[in-house]
């Protein structure tokens, strides 16, 4: 007897479906397909399609469910974890046939039929034989472009119910007779971006048929979400799934590196979901050139624009150990691939630097990683972070704080088009009558410290960086795309270049450092320090020219001061070329000091006072200073020496002049003798 599983199979292939009411069997099928023997076997095998049914009913949940589960619990009024489908329509539009539509697609995938319950201490998954859609209809007449905009964003974050659902949501905003908005709203939980792909190419392949009033007519659909949990359930039991682990846990071996990127703003204390976009595209010429780069170095495209992403962080953090997140379609299956659900995992792709890595090298060490991580991609992410448990951080998410993701559209390019384009750009296309233009929606969510997701477009990569915009500016992100955009570019110059020295700076900024940098000014080459010192002087006499703890000096003070020690130095031998010792912890007197010595004629021999004695005996003995410097609380750890000591903190010079001296001295005579550190013998 055939199992019952491939009994409903066949029959799904004649277009003949079954669902429950209660305890109830109900069938659908096209007029004149019940045939009398179809009839008899249904017959003989009601009962075993009720209970197949009924498990397929109530099932428990992925792994990667069961995390976004969690996080709903934690926060059940989050709409952090919604996720749409926008589009904007610019012809007449039947909204009659469109909500029969979106039911007919309800009815078509389990998934948009799920709620979520739990039951001694387990949660499962519940799908609902019937749910009928959630179709609001707003006049947006007389909205401005801002008013539609805030309600967009506060529909987009409105939370779902995931116990009571529906968890789709269908909202029509509509402008004109020939604009309206549409968004087609659900939440991770039961689905995932592949899946949002396939609905909207489902819907405008349904619409058109509907409208004429012909039957619609897709693929039946031979799986359901529930043989996925199942096939993972066991996968993840056996063998092949101990191999994954084993895989992972060695690639995550070790202290797991925390990416700090340089923020504008302190970390909040707690995680926060704040985000905007800055969208960017990169040009047609330079797809081009880096797809070409991509077969040359036999990686793909992905790979390539990944290792790029890697080394604009290393640069930012000067980080040489860096995890970053990537999330994949994780569709490995072919049974699954029509399937609507939650499939999507999370790679976890560490890059390990090396100061002499040129692009090609590191680029060989990301291909390697990569096609190691799309080998094992099927262990999921959520069960990783079960098992390593990493130390939290309320902060930031564990392991990941930057996510790099590559969408490779698997839809018709018509589609794709809509989704993705040249920021500002407007392109339209038609589907069975209705024109269906792209429609930018406002990005209000950071999940992360940092976002890059990049589209493959048909001439375009077009991308954004979606922030949290507690930790950055707009303006920051901005410039992080012209340094990703440099990096392109230098990258398709040469990419034999060292990764430390790929140019990263655009040309208006690199133009922006040579303006600031441009210091060059006309000195005098005729005056030394203390000339120069005194010339401010006579500008700013009052103005504070040194500040020590809670003293100040003014310019005049400190001239005048500098200007008797001077005197009392040339009294004792002081002149041109002359050695003097300066001895000083930081103080008033280390700046009096330095300019009486460079006033009186004489050159400074700095003394640090926490030498070893050893030390300082050799610099006296070797210079052969005839005067020192110091202060009274140092004069007993100096070694003997010959040199006259002077005590400038108790030694008083107020009765000497304070007229600058008129010394014969010139750039050309000796200003101070500095002794190096002697680390490899004495200097």
């Amino acid at each position: 007897m055939k199992n019952i599983e491939n009994v409903l199979a066949e029959l799904r292939e004649q277009n003949i479906h079954f669902r429950l009411e209660g305890e109830r069997l109900r069938c659908k099928a096209p007029k004149g397909t019940l045939t009398a023997e179809i009839q008899n076997r249904l017959a003989e095998r009601k009962t075993d399609i009720i209970q197949f049914l009924q498990k397929k009913t109530i099932y428990p949940l992925s792994h990667a469910q069961r995390a976004l589960w969690f996080l709903y619990q934690l926060d059940p009024k989050s709409g952090i974890y919604n996720v749409a489908l926008p589009l904007r329509i610019c012809s007449t539009l039947d909204i009659t046939v469109l909500q029969n539509t979106c039911q007919a697609l309800i009815d078509r995938h389990p998934c948009l039929r799920t709620t979520f319950f739990t039951k001694e201490e387990k949660t499962f998954q519940k799908v609902h034989q019937h749910h009928s859609i959630t179709f609001e209809q707003n006049d947006a007449s007389r909205w401005s472009g801002d008013d539609l905009n805030k309600q967009i964003i506060e529909t987009l974050k409105r939370p779902f119910d995931l116990t009571k659902g529906p968890l789709l949501r269908l909202i029509l905003f509509t402008r004109a007779e020939q604009e309206h908005i549409f968004l087609l709203i659900t939440h991770h939980i039961v689905i995932d971006g592949w899946s949002l792909w396939m609905l909207a190419n489902e819907l405008w392949k349904l619409y058109p048929t509907l409208k004429i009033g012909h039957q619609t007519f897709l693929a039946p659909l031979k799986q359901t979400y529930s043989d996925y949990v199942s096939w993972e359930t066991k996968m993840l039991d056996s063998v092949k799934g101990e191999k994954l682990w084993t895989y992972w846990k060695e690639q995550l071996s070790g202290e797991l590196p925390v990416l700090n990127l340089p923020t504008d703003n302190p970390r909040p204390p707690v995680q926060t979901y704040n985000g905007a976009t800055v969208p960017f595209f990169i040009s047609e010429t330079l797809t081009q050139d880096l797809k070409k780069l991509a077969q040359t170095e036999e990686v793909s495209l992905y790979m390539l624009l990944l290792a790029v992403c890697q080394i604009l962080l290393y640069r930012y953090t000067g980080q040489k150990d860096i995890l970053v997140g990537s999330m994949i379609a994780n569709r490995t299956r072919g049974e699954f691939s029509s399937i609507v659900g939650y499939f999507a995992n999370r790679l976890l792709l560490r890059a390990k630097i090396k100061d002499e890595f040129t692009f090609k090298d590191f680029l060989a060490q990301v291909r390697q990683t990569v096609q190691g991580a799309l080998k094992h991609q099927e262990y999921p992410f959520s069960l990783l972070l079960e098992r390593l448990q990493p130390k939290r951080d309320p902060s930031r998410l564990s392991f990941v704080q930057v996510d790099f993701t590559f969408h490779k559209s698997q839809q018709s390019m018509e589609m794709t088009n809509l989704f993705v384009h040249a920021p500002g750009e407007k392109i339209r296309v038609n589907f069975g009558g209705l024109e269906l233009e792209s429609f930018d929606m406002p990005q209000q969510d950071g999940q992360f410290d940092l976002a890059i997701d990049i589209i493959e477009g048909k001439k375009l990569l077009i991308g954004t960086f979606k922030y949290n915009t507690d930790l950055f500016e707009k303006a920051t992100i901005t410039r992080m795309d012209g340094h990703f955009q440099t990096l392109l570019k230098s990258i398709i110059a040469n990419p034999l270049q060292s990764i430390n020295h790929l140019p990263l700076l655009t040309k208006a900024e690199t133009q922006q450092l040579k303006s600031w940098n441009n210091t060059k000014i006309d000195y005098p080459f005729d005056l030394c320090l203390h000339q120069l010192f005194e010339k401010q002087v006579e500008q700013i006499p009052n103005a504070i020219a040194v500040e020590f703890e809670t003293q100040q000096l003014t310019y005049k003070e400190l001239n005048n001061q500098a200007n008797q020690l001077a005197h009392h130095l040339q009294s004792l031998g002081v002149k041109p070329e002359v050695l003097v010792g300066i001895c000083l912890e930081r103080s008033f007197e280390m700046v009096i000091g330095i300019l009486g010595i460079l006033k009186s004629g004489g050159a400074y021999v700095p003394l640090d006072p926490d030498y070893p004695a050893a030390r300082l005996t050799f610099m006296l003995e070797n210079a052969q200073v005839p005067v020192l410097l110091t202060q009274s609380n140092l004069k007993d750890r100096l070694p003997k020496n010959k040199a006259q000591v002077i005590c400038l903190d108790i030694q008083s010079f107020s009765q000497l002049s304070t007229d600058n001296i008129s010394s014969e001295i010139g750039p050309e005579n000796l200003a101070y003798v500095i002794y190096t550190s002697g680390s490899t013998g004495k200097p």
